[in-house]
């Protein structure tokens, strides 16, 4: 079971952001990401322009597809937090649930095992 947090909510677009803190490798690039300020912006960016549907593949790229619903990547310099897009109650919820760096324009084993595993995973959030 992951544990997810709520980070971001908006009732005006109907749109929140979860985080997985039971992922180790999220909480760490997460955590890494906070400490300079020029990638906090730049995350908060690609958030923002995911919230009213302006992000451009160069910030949010489809990965995959699953029972869940769709994967996709959020980027931030070489960081790539892999993430599951799902429609609850008429919003459109966001699971940040896996970390991996695309070292290639192509996805290897164990990036694509990565983005699997995503299918996988079984919700919980906290403290909503």
């Amino acid at each position: 079971m992951d544990n997810f947090y709520l980070i971001h909510n908006c009732e005006t677009n109907k749109f929140r952001v979860y985080l997985n803190t039971s992922n180790a490798d999220v909480m760490k690039k997460f955590n890494q990401i906070n400490r300079d300020e020029k990638t906090v912006k730049k995350f908060v960016i690609v958030i923002e322009a995911v919230k009213v549907n302006v992000a451009n593949k160069s910030q949010w790229n489809w990965e995959s597809k699953c029972d869940l619903g769709e994967i996709y990547a959020i980027k931030v310099d070489n960081h790539r937090f892999y993430t599951l897009v799902c429609k609850n109650l008429g919003y459109r919820e966001l699971y940040i649930s896996r970390y991996g760096r695309k070292q290639t324009n192509s996805n290897d084993k164990k990036l694509i095992a990565t983005i699997n595993s995503i299918s996988k995973i079984t919700i919980q959030k906290l403290l909503e």
